[in-house]
Parts: C-alpha cells; sequence; structure tokens
C-alpha cells in the first residue's frame, strides 16, 4: 500500500485526486464563465435597446407646448410664406423642429410636412426588429403630434410630380399641395451597384415591413431546419 491510498486497484492517489479536483474546478469555472459572458451580452442588448428608445421619445416628443391651440391654428394655405416639407425621416423631422424653432414670433411662415405614412421611423433600431430583439412598435412613433408641438402641419400623402412654374406638389390620391419654398427630403433607395441578378433576388431593407420579412424568413429557415432534424431521427 502506497502513502496516501492504494496504489493498485484502480484507487487514485492523493495526489492524482488533487489533479482531477482542479481539472474539474477549472472546468466548472470556465462554464460559469462562459453563462455570465452570455448573461452580460443579454443585459447588454437590452440596456442599449432601452437607451435606444428613450432616446427616440426625446428626439420626437421633447418639445415644448403648442405654439397655438389648434383651433386657433390658420391654415397652412393662408399663410403668406408657405413650406411645404416633403418626407417625414430625419431630414424632414429636423428641418420642421428647426423652422419652429426659428419662426416661434412671426404670424407670416406656415409649413407643412407630407409623408406616406403617419409615423417616424428611428433606423438605427430597425436592425432589431430582424434579430427581435426590438417590437416594430418601438421602432415607429407618430409623427402628427410632434408636428403640431413644433406649429407644423401634417398631411399623409405620397408624392406623385412637383409643377415648379405653378409651385404645386401632386400625390398620388390626386391632391394637391401648394408651396412657397419646397424642401424635398425622400430619403435614398438601395444601391444595387449594377451587380447582375442582386435587385431580383435579394430582400432590400427599406422600410418596417421589409425588415419583418426578413425576420420572419430568417425564423421560417430555422423552423424547417427543425423538422427536417425530428423527421431524420424518427
Amino acid at each position: 500500500m502506497a502513502e496516501g491510498g492504494v496504489a493498485g486497484g484502480g484507487v487514485c492517489s492523493y495526489g492524482e485526486q488533487s489533479i482531477i479536483l482542479t481539472s474539474l474546478l477549472q472546468v466548472k469555472e470556465r462554464e460559469h464563465g462562459e453563462r455570465m459572458n452570455k448573461l452580460l451580452k443579454g443585459s447588454l442588448v437590452v440596456a442599449c435597446g432601452v437607451v435606444a428608445v428613450e432616446g427616440l421619445r426625446r428626439l420626437v416628443y421633447t418639445e415644448p407646448q403648442p405654439r397655438k391651440d389648434p383651433g386657433e391654428r390658420v391654415p397652412y394655405a393662408e399663410f403668406d410664406n408657405r413650406v411645404l416639407i416633403v418626407g417625414g425621416g430625419f431630414a424632414g423631422f429636423t428641418t420642421a423642429k428647426t423652422l419652429g424653432e426659428l419662426t416661434k414670433d412671426r404670424d407670416d411662415v406656415g409649413f407643412m410636412v407630407i409623408n406616406k405614412e403617419n409615423f417616424f421611423t428611428y433606423w438605427p433600431m430597425v436592425a432589431g426588429i430582424i434579430s427581435s430583439d426590438v417590437e416594430t412598435k418601438n421602432v415607429a412613433q407618430p409623427l402628427r403630434r410632434a408636428l403640431i408641438q413644433s406649429g407644423a402641419s401634417f398631411r399623409r400623402a405620397e408624392l406623385e410630380d412637383v409643377d415648379l412654374e405653378q409651385k404645386v406638389v401632386k400625390s398620388t390620391s390626386g391632391l394637391e399641395f401648394p408651396y412657397d419654398h419646397l424642401v424635398l427630403a425622400l430619403g435614398s433607395d438601395p444601391a444595387f451597384f449594377g451587380v447582375p441578378g442582386v435587385e431580383e433576388h435579394c430582400i432590400s431593407m427599406k422600410d418596417l415591413a421589409d425588415a419583418e420579412l426578413i425576420r420572419n424568413r430568417v425564423i421560417e429557415r430555422f423552423e424547417e431546419i427543425t423538422l427536417a432534424r425530428d423527421e431524420d431521427r424518427s
């Protein structure tokens, strides 16, 4: 019999037992570290989402009280200087907000925003819709109330044509919007750089509907793989 244990019969000595115990502790520490890393990453994703939502809320809603009560507002068409802003994204919304601050003491300037959607899209968070980290309702926020607080008017319409001679913007629904000054803030279209087949076979991400489409497509692919594995096992 060896000191500290039996040499034969499959019984480990004290030294061997210490090595095995140390190895087990190291494995446990690694597993614990991996779980902590996953938890930390998840916490960071949630925290970033919360910060982004709060930033969007402040961007859209941190406005002073309306310049005038809606019942006292002069109709857009009756102002001496009419500024028409086409597009309700970052550029259009910021333009309306800035005009509201610059003309708050003037009664001769009226400005209107027209946009095909009645909500503002916070694009830095759209990728979170695809990964299901962010809900669509947290990315799209109503435009009308925030614009009215800035002193602007809002109409939901989609641009069809601009008559530069008559100074009128025509919408697809047949409505016409006169202007004295025109701001076109229409954003951009996806660029395919002339690569053959890309436009026909890819999924672009131009709006929230495209983001939801990509998310659903990814989920469908995972579901197909899961079902295929279940069939193979059976």
